[in-house]
């Protein structure tokens, strides 16, 4: 019985923080930070919810921050095989960077 109970309570706590996330509509550099914490973890699927909608519809407040954001999805790409996303990703930092020097 109580280990059926320490199931139900991880459940619970899970799902409050899938609604916690899910509520989170804003993107910020501590959406960045938070996903670099994931990242470190290896929590990539984690890392790509949190920051591939703030990419798609540029919700940072700088481009400094919507970089990072490209970066640690470039990295999470690159972890799991996805070179042409990770291409894609870093092309555009290349491109938003007008000093970026090759």
């Amino acid at each position: 019985m109580k280990k059926n109970i320490g199931i139900y309570v991880a459940l619970l706590l899970l799902f409050i923080y899938q609604v916690a996330i899910g509520q989170t509509s804003t993107c910020s550099e501590n959406t960045v930070e938070i996903s670099r914490d994931l990242y470190e973890i290896g929590n990539f699927s984690g890392v790509k919810r949190n920051l591939e909608n703030c990419v798609a519809n540029r919700g940072f407040s700088n481009s400094n921050e919507l970089n990072q954001a490209r970066e640690l999805l470039a990295l999470t790409a690159i972890v799991e095989d996805r070179l042409d996303d990770a291409k894609r990703l870093i092309e555009e930092i290349v491109d938003s960077n007008l000093t970026f020097e090759t």
